[in-house]
Formats: structure tokens, sequence, C-alpha cells
């Protein structure tokens, strides 16, 4: 589906959605316009909450929080000897 027209001072494109998903979030009305990098739409599940994200996103801060996990140690380097050939 088009999400919105891009429209620049040389062109004018239609900006698609790959995705499925419903429009939970729409960052403009048809007409109005927005600045680069503004949000734009968010799309997901039907009745997924996204207040919190959007809110987050105008206010320049990342309302997603996201878990770490401690980093897994890297594996001893192990030597492989290869045995020498046999003369025939």
């Amino acid at each position: 589906d088009i999400l919105a027209e891009i429209e620049t001072d040389k062109a004018t494109m239609e900006l698609e959605s790959y995705k499925d998903g419903v429009l939970l979030y729409q960052g403009a009305k048809a007409g109005e316009k927005i600045q680069v990098n503004d949000l734009l739409a968010i799309i997901g599940k039907d009745g997924l909450d996204v207040t919190a994200i959007a809110n987050g996103l105008k206010n320049g801060a990342a309302a997603v929080a996201t878990t770490t996990s401690a980093p897994t140690p890297a594996a001893a380097p192990s030597t492989v000897s290869a045995a020498a050939p046999e003369a025939a």
C-alpha cells in the first residue's frame, strides 16, 4: 500500500509499505508537510499501543526499551597438526 507521496524540488515519488500490518500511527495528515527524519508512520499488529513509541520518537528519545546480554567469551583457538605425508 502507498503510505505517502514524497515530493522534492525535482520529483514526486510514492512511498510504499513492504510490510504487512495495520497503520497504527500517522505522523501527518493528507497535504501536511513534514521534515526529513520526522516520524511518518508506524505499522504493526492490530491493537498494539504505540503511543509511548510515537511520543518518544517525536521528542528525540528512544522510547523502546532494549535488553542487553553479557557478551559470550570467545572460544580459545585450537591448533590442528597435520600428519606428514608418507613417501611412496
